[in-house]
């Protein structure tokens, strides 16, 4: 039997199936092993290394730091909020996938009341045209980027004065560009192409998304998430955005972030920016950015070769921002702000008539008036009244008939401007004031189209004058402009061919009365001028008002100026007081104004107001368009950081100076008194004194106290008397610019404050009338709170500033305002200690002497307060400044403050202000009692200086 098994082996292993069988069964247990390896044993490692991965290291965003009042109040923070982001991935095999996908997000973020983040310079007019809206240099970057061209430079000519138009189609359907079809419309298509381009800027940072819409709501986010199969690329992540508390009383301080621009981008040497970032754009974020701003983390991300997102490995965390506390007392800041709106409503009350007349207007600055028209037409020009709603079919029946006026009286208009500029009369366009006014700003708006290149204008050009002189038409002007290329042809799409000069100027007339039926400013002049007119009544305008939701509803008050027992002269003032409507709405002189209130001893800024305001909440992050413009063309100019950013002369306010100089060069002895006449006669055009009556034999204190003029005027001119006894008004500049400069006055010197601060114009004339502050001396609040403050601690000028201290995340002070003061040494002013107390009984005279015209507004703080008052005049056609500095207590300052009021009238206003603020800060008056403080009635305001 074994035999027989064993021949059997023998004969089977000398078939030649054998080996084969051996072989595949060793490649099978070689194959199953290898499967094994790989789907199991190696799986994670081989699925690195097959899928034509990328290692990118992108960043991860730090957290900003906070800002704090001084007592800890938050004024600024982060709050989580949603992004809709997209990355670039290869998931489309076209072009028309891609814009399809793109689209789709973008309908989904509007459907449901969102909007796109990214920036694009081309947008479509209310005549369907496309226009830019940058210009300059940034237009020639955008072109840049367009053309994917590496610089400015290398642009062709045709690129480089491609219109809109030439952009967009080049953008849609270029070489290597968009193509998006022309299926979709303009303005579907610039949206895609809004994506598509913020997508072209990202290339060489594909590993980092772009945001597509920023802060998004529920609906959004849900949405997105449920189309995400849809949606490839498109992700929500979760992102903090900058909010401003209580923002209108710290905007300028504060100031806001907002996206990072190519200039920015340009200029940072550290390369810690890309186009995803926010940065401070103005005051404290901006000025302390690198503190808030944090430090970056970044990570590594493994890419498909479709650029999907396989894995991420954390390289290094980000690191928060530091907080930042303020000097600033919130409490005190808000009380400034709410004093200084009333003491605005108040003067506007007292100057307010029912006229058409502006009074003194062009004869005596004190006496102009403020017509209730002129209000009225306010209301319109200044937009409390949105002109648009006036067009809409939903407007109400007042609004409407309003409206109707306004085609009316358009159409009437013109017509008459055609035949103007047809029949070219110089005397047909200035014999009529509205018509004047009308043809002034074609010419205006011609230069703001830019259809007139006003480099190339001649200024010295005998036709040119002869059209400002009125001795020409506009007509004649324009027609030698076209006949001189001074016309931008390509805004008038004229190519190549050859047009004579009438041709192109017919081009010209028509592309203006095309399209300023469209401009806003030309909209005002009609209605101004329909106010005016009496063809739109007050009780007209008090009743859009209320159809308009700008006033809350009343329906009683609506009634009564239906059925006429309510004047809308009545109505009108009463909403003023109420401050229903505000100074700022009306942005009518004054409407405007600023507190500066520091610590004497050491420059820590407790308040520094500005009115009005605007709410910092909707520029951060994303500029809200609609808002910015509406702030940037309001009269009332609420961006401007007044404290730092508006000087004015500062009148009488000056004359602590001139005392310091009077009485250190011996012009004037401390005891010498003199006969202070009104009229000033030692010099040519002799000045007068602000007092109509002789203030009679008094010394320095005495001229502090009453505020003399002539007083002042004898000191500067007998500074400025040489060796031989003449007039030399530079030798009395020079010394009184000396004192000046003690002070902090002087070219090239701020007063510390850590936000962007104008420097002060020194006087280069008249040492006679620049002894009292006015020459071309001019000045900051923020430079004249520092001087009086110096003052007040007597001699010791410190820099301001509105920084307490800088702490790290674990609470530890990175900077403080002490540590900051040892690298910049303070200067120390020194004059001799009589001519301290001179200058400092003085002010106290001017608020408590038995001659004081003011002392009846500090009577509730009686002998607590130093200050000096001082009105700064402007011009005969608009009202005088008001200003008013000081310190407090009189015996050991613990506090300074200054305000002043452009175009406040008299410094009595600026000094009521400050007043009210006293009584505050002594207890006379809690912060309630304040509140509910109505506006005065000024029945007779304080004339004196």
């Amino acid at each position: 039997m074994l035999d027989t098994l064993m021949t059997f082996v023998k004969n089977i292993l000398k078939t030649r199936t054998i080996p084969l069988i051996l072989i595949y069964s060793v490649f099978s247990v070689v194959l199953v092993y290898k499967v094994f390896t790989i789907q199991v044993v190696r799986q994670e490692e081989l699925t690195k290394n097959t899928v034509n991965n990328e290692e990118i290291t992108r960043e991860t965003k730090a957290t900003r730091g906070n800002i704090y009042d001084c007592n800890g109040v938050l004024l600024a923070s982060n709050r989580l909020s949603y992004n809709v982001t997209l990355q670039d991935y290869k998931a489309f095999k076209t072009d028309e996938e891609k814009n399809a996908m793109i689209i789709k997000l973008i309908r989904i973020i509007e459907v449901n009341g969102g909007k796109l983040y990214p920036e694009f310079y081309i947008e479509k007019d209310k005549k369907g045209k496309l226009r830019f809206t940058v210009e300059g240099t940034a237009e020639s970057r955008f072109k840049r980027d367009a053309y994917m061209s590496t610089s400015i430079e290398k642009l062709t000519t045709a690129q480089r004065n491609a219109t809109a138009a030439e952009v967009f189609e080049h953008l849609r359907h270029g070489k290597y560009m968009f193509d998006i079809s022309d299926e979709y419309s303009i303005d579907d298509a610039l949206k895609i192409m809004t994506i598509r381009f913020a997508l072209l800027l990202n290339t060489y940072n594909r590993g980092n998304p772009i945001l597509v819409a920023t802060n998004v709501n529920e609906k959004i986010v849900a949405a997105v998430l449920e189309n995400s199969s849809d949606l490839p690329g498109a992700e929500i992540a979760e992102h903090t955005y900058r909010y401003y508390n209580d923002s209108k009383y710290f905007a300028h301080i504060i100031g806001y972030t907002g996206n990072v621009n190519e200039g920015e981008i340009a200029e940072d040497k550290e390369h810690y920016y890309n186009t995803t970032d926010q940065i401070g754009k103005i005051g404290v974020e901006y000025s302390f950015e690198k503190y808030l701003r944090g430090k970056k983390g970044s990570e590594k991300a493994t890419l498909n070769s479709d650029y999907y997102v396989t894995g991420v490995e954390n390289v290094s965390t980000p690191k928060a921002g530091d907080d930042i506390y303020l000097t600033i007392d919130s409490k005190l800041q808000k009380i400034c702000y709410n004093i200084l709106e009333k003491e605005l409503a108040a003067i506007l009350l007292s100057k307010i008539h029912n006229s058409a007349s502006y009074g003194g207007k062009g004869k005596n600055a004190y006496d102009i008036k403020i017509p209730i028209y002129e209000v009225y037409n306010a209301l319109f020009d200044n937009g409390a009244i949105d002109l648009e709603r006036l067009e809409k079919k939903k407007a109400g029946k007042v609004e409407k008939a309003v409206f109707s006026k306004f085609k009316k009286e358009e159409s009437s208009v013109l017509k008459k401007l055609k035949n103007l500029l047809q029949i070219n009369s110089v005397s047909k366009e200035r014999d009529n004031k509205t018509i004047s006014e009308y043809m002034d700003y074609i010419y205006t708006y011609v230069k703001n189209e830019k259809l007139i290149d006003v480099t190339l204008v001649n200024e010295d050009d005998i036709n040119f004058k002869d059209y400002i002189a009125h001795k020409k038409s506009l007509g004649e002007f324009l027609k030698y402009a076209v006949s001189n290329r001074w016309i931008n042809l390509p805004k008038l799409d004229i190519g190549s061919e050859y047009l004579s000069t009438d041709e192109i100027y017919k081009i010209l007339l028509n592309y203006i009365f095309d399209n300023i039926t469209s401009d806003l400013q030309f909209k005002k002049i009609i209605y101004k001028n329909l106010i005016f007119n009496y063809e739109i009544s007050g009780t007209e305008v008090s009743l859009i008002l209320f159809s308009q939701g700008f006033l809350k509803e009343d329906e009683k008050a609506y009634r009564n100026l239906l059925n006429g027992s309510l004047s809308p002269y009545t109505f009108i003032k009463s909403k003023i007081k109420s401050l229903e409507i505000t100074p700022a709405n009306l942005a009518l002189d004054p409407c405007s104004g600023s507190m500066v209130i520091t610590n004497p001893n050491n420059g820590d800024v407790k308040a520094l107001v500005t009115y009005p305001s605007y709410d910092n909440n909707k520029l951060a992050n994303q500029i809200d368009a609609k808002y910015y413009a509406k702030l940037s063309t309001d009269g009332s100019y609420p961006l401007i950081n007044r404290p730092c950013q508006q000087k004015t002369a500062p009148g009488s306010t000056f004359k602590m100076v001139s005392a310091a100089a009077d009485l250190s060069t011996g012009a004037i002895g401390d005891h010498e008194k003199i006969y202070a006449k009104v009229l000033f006669t030692k010099t040519d055009k002799p000045p007068a004194c602000w007092s109509n009556v002789p203030h009679g034999n008094i010394d320095i204190r005495t001229a502090i106290e009453v505020s003399c003029n002539y007083f002042f005027y004898e000191g500067g001119y007998r500074m400025s008397l040489d060796s031989e006894g003449k007039y030399n008004s530079k030798l009395g500049l020079e010394k009184l610019n000396k004192y000046a400069a003690m002070f902090g006055f002087k070219k090239g010197t701020t007063s510390g404050v850590e936000l962007y601060e104008y420097e002060p114009s020194i006087s280069d004339t008249d040492s006679v009338r620049s002894s009292i502050g006015q020459g071309s001396y001019a000045f900051t609040p923020t430079q004249i709170a520092r001087y009086t403050a110096a003052i007040a601690n007597k001699g010791t000028l410190n820099y301001l500033t509105v920084i307490k201290e800088i702490k790290d995340i674990k609470g530890n002070t990175v900077k403080n305002t002490v540590s900051n003061s040892k690298n910049k040494k303070t200067p120390q002013i020194s004059l001799r200690p009589d001519v301290w107390s001179v200058i400092r009984d003085g002010m106290y005279l001017a608020v408590n002497g038995s001659r004081s015209s003011h002392k009846e507004l500090f009577k509730k703080v009686k002998n607590l307060i130093a200050g000096k008052t001082g009105t700064a005049q402007f011009s005969k056609q608009r009202a005088d400044h008001s200003l008013f500095t000081s310190y407090a207590p009189y015996k050991k300052p613990k506090i300074s403050v200054t305000c002043v009021i452009p175009n406040g009238y008299t410094s009595g206003n600026a000094a009521s202000a400050v007043a009210d603020f006293y009584e505050y800060y002594f207890g006379v008056e809690d912060e309630e009692a304040l509140n509910k403080k109505a506006v005065k009635d000024k029945v007779k305001n304080i004339i004196a200086d």
